[in-house]
């Protein structure tokens, strides 16, 4: 794995807010997986059995699987790149 060095803060439009937002998101939602334990995992996880048994009442697990985090490595890793790239994405799509 490589990790981006170096920076392009200054060709930058706009202050990335959807960025800085989702970073915080994703820290605050893993600390508290982490005080609740495996109950919080199994309730906001997408499980695909669970959720072809009852669509609709499962709906909400397709976007909540995304802030869930293993270990503090792959959140780590993944705040990381999102740092890295999510300012472009954002300066590019808007927020």
């Amino acid at each position: 794995m490589a990790f981006p060095i170096g920076t392009d803060a200054s060709e930058h439009g706009s202050w990335p807010v959807i960025t800085y937002f989702l970073i915080i998101a994703n820290v605050l939602v893993f600390l508290v997986e982490r005080s609740q334990g495996e109950a919080f995992v199994r309730h906001w996880a997408f499980i695909p059995r669970q959720f072809f048994a009852d669509p609709a009442g499962h709906l909400p697990t397709v976007f909540t699987a995304m802030f869930l985090h293993g270990s503090w490595l792959h959140l780590l890793g993944n705040m990381a790149f999102l740092w890295t790239f999510g300012d472009n994405v954002e300066d590019d799509f808007g927020h």
